[in-house]
């Protein structure tokens, strides 16, 4: 793409982006038909000690503050959403079926920014991963909508949906890749550069920008309660940088939830930045009358996403002005024990006011096809250094627990974004009868995104189920960021003595799909460690509960079945059911780098 051509793409996005978020901006600026600021809506969560609702609570227990002064509500309504519904709940299949949907009385819907940028990789990114999937399972109701884009995705073309497997085809893709600047397709590398002095700065604006993209789609859809959910650890902002968004979000009354994954040990960022994201993060929350979220308390904040937009009260009221100035919001209950939460402000519409400028963004490109998680059986994708210096990727699946149609074979299908074949081929589940055929799929992948199409098979050969995923590849040869790597780590179910010793030394010994095993169970771990300069990388690893707190450290096994893999033999029978983890870390003299592998074991 040349300069000028790139110029001028970017000036169309800056415009195509301005013309929707001034339309929403000036909405509010209208007066009534006697000259009087038009009425603007405050959302508010009103609970006892413990966030329950207050019964009996009424529209007069409540008061509204604007810049210190008491303001007329003139109208307070509770709004409650409930979890399932006697009406049907049609797919959404068109533009006019998600505008229709996304308006209707007690529908939600929830837009998910997952920042890779912004969170560091290892425990960090798995952390988001599991509770978000979690959320998705448990907290997206029947008539809900939502979304899960990444920075650089074309939020404006993606379409809002009720299916959980899109919602988790995108999750389960999500990879933490902060400190790491290697682009994975042309598209990113068209959008941030190869220039690592750069990068850093360009990353920020493509969130920013998103951010704003996300306050347009919202714009266009007018949705009853739309939330925000913004899975980042932050990054230093200027205080203009956000104020497209948070003035969008005065006019939209959508509500901000700024979740940071990262303990402070996860976080590769140095202490001089944690600051300045910590204020961004509090400052979306705060504006936007959501909540900030840090990994302690991650847990428990995923669970307010859901209940402060399961019963909460609309407020109308006619502000002072319309100047285009912020104004001080308070919002306060009856009651010695009242609790309440509310956005810390409103932007004031102003038709005048100029609007901060946005950042040039390289013309969108469609998804090549939607991402899908099956619920029919458990595929597990892993990657480990090969012997080219490229990496290898490793294909194996189980059926679920969910029962229900057989599975017999799975058709794999791996490709690069441009069409070239990496991989076509069936396989059996894991621990398939002998001679039966291959249980796994392991093939040579390059640098960058690879997509993978999967498709569940019965005995007859019919397709029961399918699923689309991208993986990103990262480059192990990379001089930009020397330091240990810990690539995907393998389980390899055991049980008896002599599986364990003929598994030691196998170097293809199918890694289970599944992660739930039984109390009789061995788990062999095989931790593919790698580092771009060539030093070796010592691995260690250490048993955790389910709450991160360690149980006992694990001793590493003298056979290695491939170079560069570190083993671990880790025996169930000792343990009570339920979930844990094992922390890996890798460390050598250029740093450390740390994942966590989570498991259960069944009843």
């Amino acid at each position: 793409m040349t300069r000028r051509a790139r110029t001028r793409s970017g000036a169309t996005c800056v415009l195509a982006m301005l013309v929707p978020l001034c339309g929403i901006l000036a909405r509010g600026a209208q007066s009534t038909p006697d000259g009087l600021v038009q009425s603007i809506r405050i959302d508010a969560v009103i609970g006892d000690s413990r966030w329950i609702p207050i019964p009996g609570l009424r529209a007069s227990d409540i008061e509204l503050l604007e810049d210190g002064i008491p303001r007329r509500i003139e109208s307070a309504e509770l709004r409650t959403v409930p979890r399932r519904t006697s009406a049907g709940t049609p797919p959404i299949e068109s533009l006019a079926d998600e505008e229709r949907a996304a308006r209707e009385p007690g529908a939600r819907v929830f837009i998910f920014l997952l920042d890779e940028f912004h969170v560091s990789p290892g425990p960090s990114a798995e952390r988001a991963r599991t509770w978000m999937a979690d959320f998705v399972d448990a907290k997206v109701y029947e008539r809900d909508l939502a979304m899960v884009v990444r920075p650089l995705d074309p939020v404006r073309s993606v379409r809002l949906t009720r299916d959980r497997a899109l919602l988790h085809g995108v999750i389960a893709g999500f990879t933490g890749r902060k400190g790491e600047y290697e682009p994975r397709t042309p598209f990113e590398e068209q959008a941030t550069g190869r220039d690592p002095a750069t990068i850093a700065a360009a990353r920020r604006r493509s969130v920013v920008d998103q951010l704003n993209d996300i306050a347009v789609r919202l714009g266009s859809l007018k949705a009853d309660r739309p939330i925000v959910v913004f899975v980042s650890e932050g990054f230093p902002a200027g205080e203009r940088d956000l104020e497209l968004f948070l003035r969008a979000s005065s006019a939209l009354h959508f509500a901000i939830y700024a979740i940071n994954p990262a303990r402070p040990e996860d976080d590769v960022a140095g202490p001089a930045e944690r600051g300045p994201a910590r204020t961004l993060r509090q400052r979306l929350a705060a504006q936007g009358g959501g909540l900030a979220v840090e990994a302690d308390g991650i847990i428990a904040g995923f669970a307010r996403v859901a209940h402060d937009s399961e019963s909460y009260w609309a407020l109308m009221y006619q502000p002072q002005a319309a100047d285009g100035g912020f104004h001080t919001i308070e919002v306060r209950a009856r009651g010695s024990d009242t609790k309440v939460r509310a956005r810390s402000g409103y932007w004031a519409a102003s038709t005048t006011e100029a609007l901060p400028p946005t950042a040039a963004r390289p013309a969108e490109v469609m998804p090549r096809r939607p991402l899908r998680r099956n619920g029919l059986v458990e595929t597990w994708v892993g990657l480990a250094p090969a012997a080219d210096g490229r990496a290898r990727m490793t294909v194996t699946w189980e059926p679920s627990e969910t029962g229900g149609l057989v599975p017999q074979m799975l058709a794999v299908k791996a490709r690069t974004l441009d069409g070239r074949a990496l991989f076509d081929g069936l396989i059996h589940r894991v621990g398939a009868p002998s001679g039966s055929g291959s249980d796994c799929a392991r093939f040579s992948v390059p640098t960058g995104r690879v997509e993978l199409d999967m498709t569940v098979l019965d005995a007859a050969g019919t397709v029961i189920e399918t699923e689309a995923r991208d993986v990103d590849v990262p480059n192990l040869t990379s001089p930009w960021k020397a330091g240990p790597m810990l690539l995907s780590a393998e389980i390899v179910r055991v049980r008896t003595s002599r599986d364990v010793e003929a598994a030691k030394a196998a170097p293809d010994a199918p890694p289970a799909a599944r992660r739930t095993f039984a109390q009789q169970d061995s788990l062999l771990i095989r931790v593919p460690a790698h580092d771009a300069s060539g030093t070796a990388v010592a691995v260690t690893a250490r048993l955790l509960n389910q709450t991160g707190a360690p149980i006992r450290s694990l001793e590493a096994i003298d056979v290695t079945p491939r170079p560069g893999v570190t083993q671990f033999l880790l025996p169930l029978h000792f343990l009570p059911t339920g979930p844990y983890q094992v922390e890996l870390t890798g460390t050598n003299k250029n740093g450390v780098a740390t994942a966590r592998s989570p498991f259960r074991i069944g009843g």
